[in-house]
This record gives C-alpha cells, structure tokens and sequence, in this order.
C-alpha cells in the first residue's frame, strides 16, 4: 500500500511517463545501468547518474558525475 507521505519519483516526459517509485531505502541510486536501483532507459542518463540520500534532515540529490546534468522540477 502507498502511504500519501512516501517520497516518490514521478517521470512527467518521455518514454516513461507516468512511471513512479517510491522511495523507500536510505540511499538509491537511479541511472541507465542495470545494477541500479531506478533503471531509467534513455540515453540522456548516464549509467549512475543520480544518488537520493536519505539522513535525519530529509532527503540529498547528488549528481554522480552525469555528462547531461540533473534538473530538479524542470
């Protein structure tokens, strides 16, 4: 069951819209790769491109290095 307070990835554009996971670890890592958590299959993501991080303050994006950047609503 979703609770409405789970943090959760929406993709809004592109072959996988619509698509959501919820966020339910401490750290998941997102990107092209199979040995990902989120596996985004488009070019534009790099094999590890992003890492969400979970500590007692609330939740880290961090860019891994992606050749095509993150953006963040938008």
């Amino acid at each position: 069951m979703i609770r409405q307070d789970m943090p959760m990835l929406i993709v809004y554009e592109g072959k996988l819209e619509g698509q959501r996971w919820i966020i339910d670890r401490d750290r998941v890592i997102i990107g092209r790769g199979s040995d990902c958590d989120v596996v985004l299959p488009e070019r534009q993501a790099s094999r590890q491109h992003v890492q969400i991080e979970r500590d007692d303050r609330g939740y880290l994006l961090r860019d891994l290095g992606s050749k095509n950047g993150t953006f963040i609503n938008g």
